[in-house]
């Protein structure tokens, strides 16, 4: 008995070691009629590509790797190389779900249903844009 409960207990903490592995970035963006995307990443003053997409179907846009993203500001580039939107990637939210609209403005519309820290980055963007505009008003 004791030898089936210390083997599930390896199996239970293999698996959660396993689980926390890689990268999955699941991006829902509407009115999508790219083929072919970009996840970027700044690095100093070049924007680098991190993976591409080439499968997108309905919007359905997803990242997957074995190993983690680095840390830092990451980008959703269109096939005509233009950013769609910015958001960060950290050790703690290396899988999540991002949406967004392109019919008015894809960084206007844009959500995270698994990170609240991501949204408040999306608000504090919003924030520094509407800023902008009233500067130059």
């Amino acid at each position: 008995m004791r030898k089936l409960l210390l083997s599930f207990f390896i199996v239970l903490f293999s698996s959660s070691i396993h689980a926390q592995e890689g990268h999955e970035i699941k991006i829902n963006l509407k009115n999508c009629n790219d083929t072919l995307v970009y996840l970027t990443f700044y690095q100093f003053d070049k924007n680098m590509i991190a993976d591409t997409c080439k499968n997108i179907k309905n919007g359905k846009i997803i990242f997957k790797g074995k190993k983690k993203l680095e840390k830092g500001v990451y980008s959703l580039v269109s096939q005509a190389k233009s950013i769609y939107f910015d958001f960060y990637i950290d050790d703690e939210n290396q899988i999540m779900t991002l949406n967004s609209d392109l019919f008015n403005n894809a960084s206007s519309d844009l959500s995270s249903p698994t990170s609240k820290r991501e949204n408040d980055f999306f608000e504090y963007i919003k924030y520094i844009n509407t800023q902008k505009k009233n500067l130059t008003i």
